[in-house]
């Protein structure tokens, strides 16, 4: 369904690349607080990356993994354009 349906699921995706940043900062936190510094995070069904590229953007090598290929076509493009 997530590949069939992927242009409307990722118009709402794009739609919450900012809510996805702020997901991103609670993850910091929570790692700062329990004083874990990971070498690599991985997330999984990452749609197209809206918080795997905050993490990048903050320094963390981040690994992440969709089963559609349209979403992640789209978070390669939006990792492009975020420099990460």
């Amino acid at each position: 369904m997530f590949s069939e349906k992927a242009n409307l699921f990722l118009k709402t995706l794009n739609y919450k690349l900012e809510r996805g940043r702020g997901e991103a900062n609670r993850i910091v936190e929570l790692l700062k607080k329990h004083d874990l510094e990971p070498e690599k995070i991985l997330e999984l069904g990452c749609g197209n990356g809206r918080v795997a590229i905050p993490l990048a953007e903050m320094g963390y090598n981040v690994v992440y993994l969709d089963i559609s290929p349209p979403f992640i076509e789209d978070g390669r493009e939006c990792a492009r354009r975020a420099g990460v």
